[in-house]
């Protein structure tokens, strides 16, 4: 006997994963957390990168700080400057 109920296609890397079997879609209050985790951390990202905090905790950003460093200050000593 065969079945007449038909599968969907399979994806090349999902296979057949649909969005009904992920449970963040199904529960609001979980979608909702998600989104607004996700865009919490692109405003962190963005801000980091416009007020040109990445790098030393020591360093202040800006790039007048990067040219005032004393000249004992080397690459291997760089850290305790």
């Amino acid at each position: 006997m065969v079945s007449d109920q038909t599968t969907p296609a399979a994806h090349w890397l999902l296979g057949r994963i649909t969005w009904d079997q992920i449970p963040m879609t199904h529960e609001p209050i979980v979608l909702y957390t998600f989104i607004a985790v996700l865009l919490g951390g692109l405003v962190m990202l963005a801000g980091l990168t416009k007020f040109r905090l990445w790098g030393r905790s020591g360093e202040t950003g800006s790039p007048r700080s990067i040219t005032r460093r004393s000249a004992s200050c080397t690459w291997s000593s760089a850290w305790s400057c």
